[in-house]
């Protein structure tokens, strides 16, 4: 079974089969309970109880890991979205400044509008390189141009600097949450592992433990 393919309710399932079978031998055999050897994956060996705990430890870590996985989307999603807000002043003010601007110094000093897909570190450069731009063009008592600069959409410079904050939030909140799902994810495919190699060392254990020949040795649970 790969943990990447492992669906709770089946896994549930067939762990379930193996605490019941479990169950039953120790409750023929009250007087030597059958525990699982340490190993690799099993340091501490494995009981019956601890087989139960880990079922309950992984099906709340499956909610866990949907929990997370939807937090992390959230943060993606909201990234782009803050990212695609500061992208209409930003090509905005680049068309501004072409077209009243066309043969000021200004002209080359404003950057190239950074694709949406753009690095974090790309991106937030561009915005910063406008933003700067933007204030010195508010203070250059030179220009004709009405100042400090109102944008087409209403846009000013400090709205801009205030989106750019916001995008800088997001950057930094995106890959923290990506971060987290994945190490939920990976406790939990830690335990679905350390599960699985418990129910394959139980199948091998069992035969050793009850007698030759006992009707239990018939009802050993499979993994499929």
């Amino acid at each position: 079974m790969a943990i990447m393919n492992v669906d709770l309710k089946d896994l549930t399932q067939i762990v379930n089969r193996f605490i019941a079978h479990w169950n039953t031998v120790n409750v023929v055999f009250p007087t030597k309970t059958l525990t699982l050897a340490q190993t690799t994956l099993l340091p501490d060996g494995m009981t019956l109880d601890g087989l139960i705990d880990l079922r309950d430890e992984i099906a709340a870590d499956f909610v866990a890991v949907v929990t997370v996985d939807n937090v992390a989307q959230e943060k993606q999603a909201q990234r782009k979205a803050r990212r695609q807000a500061i992208l209409v002043p930003q090509k905005l003010f680049l068309k501004t400044v072409q077209s009243y601007l066309p043969e000021s110094a200004y002209l080359s000093l404003v950057p190239k509008t950074p694709s949406i897909g753009a690095n974090d570190r790309a991106f937030e450069d561009a915005c910063e390189d406008s933003a700067g731009v933007w204030a010195k063009l508010n203070a250059d008592t030179t220009l004709s141009l009405t100042r400090p600069l109102v944008l087409s959409n209403g846009s000013t410079q400090a709205t801009f600097v205030a989106l750019l904050s916001e995008v800088k939030a997001a950057h930094g909140d995106s890959p923290g949450a990506k971060v987290a799902a994945q190490r939920v994810r990976t406790t939990r495919d830690e335990k679905i592992k350390r599960a699985l190699g418990a129910l394959k060392l139980y199948r091998k254990t069992v035969p050793a433990f009850l007698p030759p020949g006992h009707a239990l040795l018939e009802t050993v649970p499979t993994l499929g």
